[in-house]
């Protein structure tokens, strides 16, 4: 027995001249959920904390710093409307998201909401007109989408919506312009653009932004301090709304496109008579373009097979049916699916935020779907397309061969 494994081995020895060894090995163990935070390493709990947990931990100190900058007399009305924009969101999208059977869970997107609208909302709104824009904006973000990502960041639109529909007015109480919250909500704005890797969209809102305004200033005959810069800059869009990943670009180059024209935008609709909605207008347009972006001429919808490039093979063809495998091969990562008796291979990283496919599901929306196991999105595996967000640039696919018993593909 040994002489014939000797034999084979030197066989396949000759055979490496003519064909790729495979040489596949898994993937070392990747957490189906972001890594777990490390006590003494504040670094690294940034890294691990989910996107919608840190932002509901700077908004709620925002909101309290800001609560506290009111006066005495509006403190319990600015509270009171708070609270019930947070109940009013998150009832609003159980009811909405709710399935037969299903248990009841806190969606983390609702209270984010719930707590910008309550935010926003002058602090006597009545009641019922801070419920009826939380069902608004949970129910249009519900409604208006295009491939499977909501349209409009739901917030902004439900407190356009309340303005135009109902007469409610915006007072924005929690982005008061006192040393500590700006400070709060400056860091909040550079620690959320970190995380969603968002920087280059915040810098170029910031740029468009005090350039417009300085300009204005000058033109005028005015010497712009720098508290005017300080005190004109809508702080609190810019770190809980402006950068909203499902709603805003990924691609470095549309982020500056994005943030400048947002910043432009709400510049120019200022100097109309439409005054009040500025930054709301000017947000919801940019969201609109950003969806526009991914049909412009040359933007592929899905991400085309890989054709030239190194043949590498993946290990052996004993994927059981329905199943998934994580590979490394050639310095890459892969995702390995097997469904209807045919092989699948897609890069392991999410294009959102990097979450290893190969943890996910199969089968969500159809047979050939597969989920990231991190904020799930889903992707085809036939074409790479995303189906559902937050993801919203497409996998990249690779065509697999299957010779003597081995996996190939060119990557």
């Amino acid at each position: 027995m040994s002489g014939e494994r000797i034999r084979k081995k030197n066989q396949a020895k000759k055979a490496g001249s003519r064909r790729p060894v495979c040489g596949a090995t898994p993937i070392p163990s990747a957490p189906a959920l972001p890594p777990s935070s490390k006590p003494f390493s504040p670094l690294d709990w940034l890294r691990s904390v989910s996107i919608y947990k840190l932002a509901i931990c700077l908004l709620l100190p925002a909101a309290l710093i800001g609560l506290l900058a009111l006066p005495q007399s509006a403190q319990l009305p600015a509270l009171v409307t708070l609270a019930i924009a947070v109940l009013a969101c998150v009832l609003s999208q159980l009811v909405l998201s709710r399935k037969a059977g299903a248990p009841l869970s806190l969606s983390e997107p609702a209270l984010i909401s719930g707590l910008i609208i309550g935010s926003v909302l002058a602090p006597d709104t009545p009641p019922l007109l801070v419920a009826l824009i939380c069902a608004i904006a949970m129910l249009t973000k519900r409604l208006l989408r295009i491939r499977h990502v909501p349209l409009f960041n739901s917030a902004a639109l439900g407190l356009l919506l309340g303005g135009l529909l109902l007469g409610t007015q915006d007072a924005w109480w929690a982005s008061a312009s006192t040393p500590v919250l700006s400070a709060l909500l400056a860091l909040s704005a550079l620690v959320l653009s970190w995380k969603l890797k968002r920087l280059p969209m915040q810098f170029a809102f910031l740029a468009a932004w005090l350039a417009l305004w300085g300009a204005a200033a000058a033109s005028a005959g005015n010497a712009p301090a720098p508290s005017f810069f300080l005190g004109s800059l809508p702080l609190y869009l810019m770190a809980f709304m402006l950068l909203e990943h499902t709603t805003s670009p990924m691609r470095p180059s549309w982020q500056i496109l994005y943030g400048g024209l947002v910043a432009a935008a709400a510049f120019a609709i200022v100097l109309s008579s439409f005054q009040m909605e500025a930054i709301l207008v000017a947000l919801l347009a940019g969201n609109a373009l950003t969806k526009l972006l991914l049909f412009l001429p040359g933007t592929p919808s899905s991400a085309p097979a890989a054709g030239a490039g190194v043949e590498l093979c993946l290990g052996k063809a004993d994927l059981a049916e329905g199943s998934t495998r994580c590979v490394s091969a050639g310095g890459r990562n892969f995702s390995l699916v097997r469904m209807s008796g045919k092989y699948y291979c897609v890069d392991n990283a999410c294009t959102h935020m990097g979450g290893p496919l190969c943890k996910g599901s199969v089968g969500e929306l159809n047979a050939y779907t597969i989920t990231c196991p991190w904020h799930h999105s889903v992707f085809d595996l036939r074409d790479g397309q995303v189906l559902r967000g937050p993801a919203q640039e497409s996998l990249r696919r690779y065509e697999v061969s299957v010779r003597n018993g081995q996996l190939y593909i060119r990557a």
